[in-house]
């Protein structure tokens, strides 16, 4: 396993041409599941920042091709540290080759729970949505008759913009965050997964990346995922056969 979550206190980020900087961000993107980053909960932006912190300070580094060698061989038990540094590395490894058996055990929980339910073992036949997720819209959202439309549910999961309107001027602000926390920050990780294998939420993450910022971008893909798992629900099929309510002959992945 590849292990960057000590970096933050061993470098500090420093100026990087800017294809170096996005190749050290494309690589963070690539290899933030398996870094160990999440488990101390450093976002993939903050990945980013810290190899970009390493990478500068290497003089192999210095444009695309040397970045991205540089990167793949890098190791955390490699890099040279010294003092308070280096015991805070040695205390953290020793944590997380502890955790990792421990998380192991609980994944597999997850993913048996996952197979003997019966509405997580359709989710999962979306692209971009695991054991974890499927498992958590299941349990969440309970009973599927408790919500008429699609609206009721990214509602209930937080999804929606608030919104704050006097004088019959309405206004829209950043999403209610009311319910399961936990649940809508798996769907904006799925929905990542999801943007990267289904056309139509690549289209729609760009377009609005490009507009206004990712991060609500990420949410927006978020929201149309919680929809799509609520229809497959709805019409008890799996992702290549659902279909729309009120729409049979258009696809769920044209939503």
């Amino acid at each position: 396993m590849i292990r960057f979550a000590e970096m933050a206190s061993a470098h500090t980020s420093g100026s990087l041409d800017s294809a170096v900087s996005a190749v050290v961000r494309d690589f963070a993107a690539e290899h933030y599941r398996d870094s160990g980053a999440e488990q101390f909960g450093i976002g993939r932006d903050g990945l980013a920042d810290m190899l970009a912190g390493v990478v500068s300070q290497n003089d192999c580094a210095t444009d695309e091709g040397g970045a991205r060698d540089f990167l793949t061989s890098l190791r955390l038990e490699e890099l040279v540290l010294t003092g308070w540094t280096a015991q805070r590395r040695e205390e953290l490894l020793l944590l997380l080759d502890d955790l990792g058996p421990r998380i192991g055990k609980l994944d597999q929980a997850v993913r048996e729970a996952a197979e003997k339910d019966r509405v997580a073992k359709w989710l999962q036949t979306h692209p971009g949505v695991g054991a974890i997720t499927a498992l958590a819209y299941s349990l969440t959202l309970g009973e599927i008759g408790r919500f008429r439309h699609s609206r009721q549910v990214v509602s209930y999961l937080g999804l929606n913009p608030a919104e704050h309107s006097s004088g019959g001027r309405q206004r829209l602000e950043s999403i209610s965050k009311q319910g399961n926390a936990m649940l809508r920050s798996l769907l904006v990780e799925a929905g990542q997964s999801a943007a990267r294998l289904v056309p139509e939420l690549k289209r729609a993450y760009q377009r609005l990346k490009h507009r206004k910022h990712s991060s609500v971008a990420k949410v927006m893909v978020a929201r149309k995922l919680a929809v799509r798992l609520y229809w497959m629900w709805r019409n008890e099929q799996p992702y290549s056969a659902t279909r729309m309510q009120g729409s049979p002959s258009h696809p769920v992945a044209e939503v």
